[in-house]
Order: C-alpha cells, then sequence, then structure tokens
C-alpha cells in the first residue's frame, strides 16, 4: 500500500467529472489497489472520504470511513436515487482545499445505487446523518465539483 498525493484546488482533474468503471475494471488489480492506497491515504491524512480524483485518478471510485470507525466502504459508480430531509452541513471541509470551511446543504439520509469492491451492483441507504454527509461530499467530487461550487464559504 502507498500513501498518495492529496491534489489541491485548482487543479484540473478536481473539476472534471470522473468515468465509471466496467465490473472487469473494478475486479482488476490496479483499480483493487487504487482502493487500498486511498484508503491508507485517507487514514494517514485523517480524512473520513476520499474520491479518485481527489488524487489524480479520474474514475468513479469513493472511500468512505464508517462513523466512529476506522472501517472504510467503498462506493463505485455511484447514482443518486434519493434523499430524506434536508440539513445544513456546517463548517464543511474538504482534503483538496485545505483551511476552507464551507456551509452546505445536504440530505439527512441517502439512497443510492452503486457497485462495492466485489463489483457487486447494490442499493445502499445511510443510516447516519455523517455518512449521508461525507458520500454526499465524495459524490460532488465524482460529478467534478467541489464546496466552492456546493456550499457557501465561511468567513
Amino acid at each position: 500500500m502507498a500513501i498518495l498525493e492529496i491534489v489541491e484546488y485548482p487543479n484540473d482533474v478536481l473539476t472534471t467529472p470522473t468515468t465509471d468503471l466496467t465490473r472487469d475494471e473494478i475486479k482488476s488489480s490496479e483499480i483493487q489497489t487504487l482502493i487500498e492506497d486511498m484508503i491508507e491515504t485517507c487514514l494517514h491524512a485523517g480524512g473520513l472520504g476520499l474520491a479518485a480524483n481527489q488524487v489524480g485518478v479520474g474514475k468513479s471510485v469513493i472511500i468512505c470511513r464508517k462513523p466512529g470507525t476506522i472501517k472504510f466502504i467503498t462506493v463505485i459508480n455511484p447514482v443518486f436515487m434519493k434523499g430524506v430531509g434536508k440539513m445544513n452541513s456546517k463548517g464543511e471541509g474538504c482534503m483538496s482545499l485545505p483551511g476552507q470551511f464551507f456551509n452546505v446543504e445536504r440530505w439527512k439520509k441517502v439512497t443510492i445505487l452503486a457497485h462495492d469492491r466485489e463489483a457487486e451492483q447494490k442499493i445502499a441507504a445511510t443510516k447516519s446523518k455523517k455518512l449521508a454527509k461525507i458520500l454526499q461530499h465524495e459524490m460532488d467530487h465524482l460529478k467534478g465539483l467541489t464546496l466552492i461550487d456546493v456550499g457557501k464559504k465561511v468567513t
């Protein structure tokens, strides 16, 4: 495993939508290594989630830390299906925008359709507001959006 360099804004990879992976690509050693390296990088940086484009890879891969643990879930090719209950995420930060914080309107719970790291497609619904916020944040990255695009900077 390796610790990867986290790309900082305004790098073009952060503002370019990522591409989906095929089932064979998901199972490839290249993507499996990327997932392990992203987890290692996120742990090293003290982050809660990371999108592949934040480490310079334009693929639709996210890793998210399960709240209150050091365990991670892998989300590949996510599609937003439903959101429940609006909330204001106050002072949300991002490893690609160090030292900057934004207020962002997010859903309290989300349902998504995505592949896991074994390339199985599943529907998943969050139970935790924290995980819902992390997923939405990382899914924004996959669309080429940063907190600058979706939030209001805290002064």
